[in-house]
């Protein structure tokens, strides 16, 4: 994600979570993520651990991190990480979160210890990035055997433009996207068992003052 995304998002942290667009995209892949890895909605990974990256303010992370024994969050928006660091003493008792203002691009980064994790998330964030093979070749690399890749991000379409208004088109690296590419890069990484599948579609308000459906796609991919 570049600088100048993280600053934008650094202005737009206050505020992030008035979106109720923002806080239904998170909710409804935390769903998406329970309805395919019951072992997580039933409590029975709680001696695993996970990262996530452009975790922004935790609207996902609060979710997750109750289920699993350690939970690690990046972002490069300081803003962002602030604000996420701010819910951490209501989380439930037990709830190791940790927040660094990292992007994550080497799988040996010091923030994680030199330990691997047995699930890496990303959501909303894969449009942002310029070099995705690299991305996701790194977060595989810090899977543990066995590990998962769980990432979502809203598919392209011939109106996908439409998901960001136009002043904020410089900040994106893609509007959406495409599975058979994201399901190629998660197998040229190493992955098995690739899954890219349709979850859920989000309504939101465009330009102009209409409503559109977005499909999400959630990616899926085991380390062996």
């Amino acid at each position: 994600m570049p600088d100048k995304t993280a600053s934008r998002f650094d202005s737009e942290a206050a505020t992030w979570d008035s979106n109720p667009t923002t806080v239904r995209s998170s909710a409804l892949f935390f769903d998406a993520i329970k309805a395919r890895f019951p072992q997580l909605a039933r409590g029975a990974e709680k001696k695993k651990r996970a990262l996530e990256i452009g975790c922004g303010t935790g609207l996902l992370s609060v979710h997750l991190a109750p289920l699993l024994d350690e939970y690690l969050c990046f972002d490069p928006s300081q803003g962002m990480i602030d604000v996420l660091e701010s819910k951490i003493p209501s989380l439930p008792s037990g709830t190791h979160l940790k927040a660094f203002k990292e992007l994550l691009t080497e799988p040996d980064s010091p923030s994680l210890g030199g330990k691997g994790v047995d699930y890496a998330f990303s959501h909303l964030t894969l449009h942002h990035i310029p070099d995705m093979q690299s991305s996701i070749d790194c977060l595989a690399a810090t899977l543990n055997p066995g590990g998962f890749l769980i990432m979502s991000d809203f598919e392209h379409s011939p109106t996908s433009e439409l998901f960001h208004p136009k002043h904020k088109h410089h900040d994106v690296e893609r509007h959406g996207v495409v599975g058979d590419e994201i399901r190629g890069m998660m197998e040229k990484a190493g992955l098995k068992g690739v899954k890219v599948e349709h979850s859920f579609d989000l309504p939101k308000s465009v330009e102009g003052g209409s409503e559109r459906d977005f499909a999400f796609l959630i990616c899926m991919g085991r380390k062996q």
